[in-house]
């Protein structure tokens, strides 16, 4: 009986972390998508008055223009990703609340996934990842060691570059013989006899 508490101890634990766990996911990307409308909002709001002043006759950012339109582009590609069907006559605004209901009827799935299973998934996921990343290595390293025995044949092939003419001698300097301490002394040695010598023979 204790045993089953502590079971149920425990689940009620996971529950309430996956649950906090998926309240904060979920209002992070609100966030980021409020943010996201926010800065479409001003974006379009700049654009519209770039048009209106294009139209009074003072034209000079065309660069903005083309910043919505590359922005616009993004969005609609993200919106291609969530699964819906490419439109152009859809705002970008109205592509990014479509994503959004998208979203939210998402995380109210989630929430009635049972804790021990949504587990399962996210371990799933974290090793498929961890295995394509482990793939796109040794896929680069596997390029990179192709393209070092590529330069390597290359460099074996090419031809041998053999020096032509005398090579260039240059002229050695004297070899200096260090003469020993008791070569020295000996020198010394035998002067101050001739020099006794020469003394002696008066």
């Amino acid at each position: 009986f204790q045993e089953t508490e502590e079971q149920l101890e425990e689940l009620k634990r996971q529950l309430e972390a996956t649950e906090k766990k998926k309240a904060a996911e979920s209002e992070q990307l609100e966030q980021r998508l409020l943010d996201l409308r926010k800065q479409l909002e001003a974006e379009e709001k700049r654009a519209e008055a770039l048009r209106e002043r294009k139209l009074a006759g003072q034209s000079e950012d065309r660069d903005a223009e083309s910043q919505l339109a590359a922005l616009k582009k993004r969005v609609a590609a993200v919106y291609e990703r969530c699964g819906f069907e490419p439109d152009s006559s859809l705002s970008v605004l109205m592509m990014l609340f479509n994503m959004e209901e998208k979203l939210e009827d998402h995380l109210k799935k989630m929430a009635l996934i049972p804790p021990a299973e949504l587990e399962i998934a996210e371990k799933n996921k974290d090793r498929q990842r961890r295995t394509r990343l482990r793939d796109e290595k040794s896929a680069i390293a596997k390029k990179l060691q192709e393209e070092r025995i590529a330069k390597s044949i290359e460099r074996s092939k090419a031809p041998v570059q053999r020096k032509s003419g005398k090579p260039l001698m240059f002229r050695a300097p004297p070899q200096v013989r260090r003469r020993r301490d008791k070569e020295v002394q000996e020198e010394r040695d035998s002067e101050e006899e001739d020099i006794r010598e020469f003394l002696t023979e008066d």
